[in-house]
């Protein structure tokens, strides 16, 4: 199975809820600035119509798109391919987004880390506090990361329709029981790395494209230079390890492969190509 997981990034995440956008207008209101020398600063007041429960990240996405918080429509929201939530270097949370275009580039067989930074949109929340269940609203996404965020209820990803990639990691998920019967065509991979999940069985029929673990350790390739190879283990391996069927082997794996192997590989190649992805830093894709 092949694996575009962006390795190291650091922004990205958030929880989602099976909600479409509302067309009801909520005046919302932030907290006030502190009050300096005794003169009064009147609170801001935004028309949210979107009805986002989390105003700061009503006005990230905004500033995804150049726009204000109050200027966001649910046709900006649907047109999002791309989403990323999570806490960068600093601790801070940024929000990511990509367009068709991003998609178009993601997808491509001429990715590269370059290409994808001319697509993608970044902004900082202003409240870290707040909650995620917002963006649910963006069920048109195609690849969706959540990292390092506190997630619930993930019946969100079944508004997902569309969805090929979705990582979560760390968001402290236990329960995926509202998952069951999700198999949209258009998916390759669904991670849970990190997460504790006390029940896969909703997950089974998809259970080849769900990852348990996702793991970077250091070997040795053929001509003696350390590398980095990733392993994945997803829900399949899990349920045939139960049953001594199998056990976890590196993906893409620069190591020499006995010859075997290699002629397998090589055929189902050609039975079935697979875009190729390049080692590509894709770390480098939100900076440090």
């Amino acid at each position: 199975m092949k694996n575009i997981k962006l390795l190291t990034i650091l922004v990205l995440c958030a929880s989602l809820m099976m909600s479409a956008c509302t067309d009801k207008t909520t005046d919302v209101k932030t907290d006030a600035p502190a009050v300096e020398d005794g003169e009064k600063v009147q609170e801001e007041v935004i028309e949210n119509k979107l009805g986002f429960e989390n105003v700061a990240l009503l006005k990230a996405v905004a500033g995804c798109f150049d726009k204000k918080a109050d200027e966001l429509t649910e046709e900006d929201i649907l047109s999002v391919k791309y989403l990323g939530v999570g806490p960068e270097a600093d601790g801070k949370i940024s929000v990511c987004i990509g367009l068709q275009e991003y998609s178009d580039v993601y997808f491509s067989q001429e990715v590269t880390i370059e290409k994808l930074q001319e697509h993608v949109k970044t902004q900082l929340l202003e409240d870290e506090n707040g909650t995620y269940g917002d963006l649910a609203k963006f069920k048109n996404v195609e690849v969706f990361e959540y990292y390092n965020i506190p997630i619930s209820d993930v019946s969100f990803v079944k508004d997902y329709e569309d969805l090929a990639f979705g990582y979560f990691m760390d968001n402290g998920i236990t329960d995926v029981s509202s998952l069951e019967g999700y198999n949209p065509e258009t998916l390759y991979e669904l991670d849970f790395t990190g997460n504790e999940i006390a029940d896969w069985t909703p997950l089974y029929d998809i259970k080849d494209r769900v990852i348990v673990n996702y793991t970077l350790e250091k070997m040795t390739d053929s001509e003696g230079n350390e590398v980095d190879v990733p392993f994945v283990t997803t829900l399949a391996d899990v349920l045939e390890a139960e049953n001594g069927e199998t056990q976890q082997v590196p993906e893409d794996s620069a190591l020499e492969q006995p010859a075997e192997t290699e002629a397998q590989t090589q055929t189902q190649t050609e039975i079935e190509p697979e875009v190729t992805y390049s080692d590509i830093d894709w770390s480098a894709l939100f900076g440090e």
